[in-house]
């Protein structure tokens, strides 16, 4: 009876430990998940108009004469086939000093917009359905005496692709009062 002697395990083995670790290491670090369900890549375009100074007119009612409060549109791209749908949106309103003015934040407002794929889609908050110059805003330019202006205030987009992916976009504006109407003096 002879010595016997350990089997070195063949190619086939060695392969298929190989792979495993590969197949391991790809799904911990999320690669796959990348793979297999990538972002979509949004762009905001544009903002028109990005600097916004109402007036007088007859679209707004505010307790007296009333104010226009200007459509704003925001252009984004969706730079990949991915389609995505915008699900909600915040804006933050910031004095000219930097300091943020929370009493007119605006949280995690419901919206259903579409961001199909290959395309660029045109947002509009035209102050009647949709606004991001709200009554609230109004009631600072109109109520507050200091030297805050111009404000700017900056959009959040939540944004969820059809791989179950969450972006965030940001597109910001500047506002400007309004002239000081005559019967706020």
């Amino acid at each position: 009876m002879g010595q016997q002697t350990a089997k070195k395990p063949h190619f086939n083995t060695r392969l298929l430990i190989a792979v495993f670790f590969l197949f391991c290491s790809v799904f911990s670090t999320g690669c796959v998940e990348k793979m297999l369900f990538p972002e979509a890549t949004i762009t905001v375009v544009s903002v028109t108009p990005d600097h916004i100074v109402p007036t007088g007119s007859s679209t707004v009612d505010i307790s007296g004469p009333e104010i226009d409060r200007r459509t704003i549109a925001i252009s984004l791209r969706n730079d990949t086939q991915i389609p995505a749908n915008i699900v909600r949106y915040s804006i933050i309103y910031i004095t000219n000093s930097g300091e943020a003015i929370t009493q007119l934040a605006v949280k995690d407002f419901p919206f259903n917009y579409d961001l199909p794929g290959g395309a660029t889609t045109r947002i509009t908050f035209n102050g009647q359905t949709n606004t991001l110059y709200t009554q609230d805003v109004m009631d600072f330019f109109l109520n507050t005496h200091s030297k805050v202006w111009p404000i700017k205030g900056t959009i959040t987009f939540e944004i969820h692709d059809v791989n179950k992916n969450t972006i965030f976009k940001q597109a910001s504006f500047w506002f400007s009062p309004p002239a000081i109407p005559p019967w706020n003096n």
